[in-house]
C-alpha cells in the first residue's frame, strides 16, 4: 500500500515497490490524471472500485447494474497502459470511456 500523504512522490513509490498493477481506492484531494499519467508512462495496469475513475482515466473497475456485478474496461486507458485484453474477455464486460458513450 502506498500512502499518498506520507510517501515520496507516487512515481518513485511505484518504482521502489516494483509495482505492475495499481489498485486505486476512492481518493480525496488527489488528481486521478496524475495516476493515469504515471501508469501509462510505466505501463502499469490500473484497477479501481470507483466506476467514474474508469469512465475517465483508469483501465478497469467493478460496478453493479440491476443488482448484478459488472466489470467496466476503458479500452483507451488500457491500451495506453500496455494492456491487450482478449476479445473473449471484452465480450463479457462493459466498455466505457469511448467517444460515443458506453457500449457492450
Amino acid at each position: 500500500m502506498i500512502d499518498l500523504e506520507k510517501s515520496k512522490p507516487l512515481d518513485k513509490a511505484i518504482e521502489t515497490n516494483g509495482l505492475n498493477i495499481l489498485y486505486v481506492p476512492p481518493l480525496r484531494a488527489f488528481d486521478i490524471k496524475t495516476i493515469s499519467t504515471i501508469s501509462r508512462a510505466r505501463k502499469i495496469l490500473t484497477l479501481t472500485g470507483v466506476p467514474d475513475y474508469s469512465r475517465s482515466d483508469l483501465s478497469v473497475s467493478v460496478d453493479s447494474a440491476g443488482g448484478k456485478p459488472q466489470v467496466l474496461i476503458n479500452l483507451t486507458a488500457a491500451t495506453a497502459e500496455g494492456c491487450d485484453f482478449s476479445s473473449k474477455l471484452l465480450n463479457l464486460v462493459t466498455i466505457v470511456g469511448t467517444d460515443d458513450g458506453e457500449k457492450r
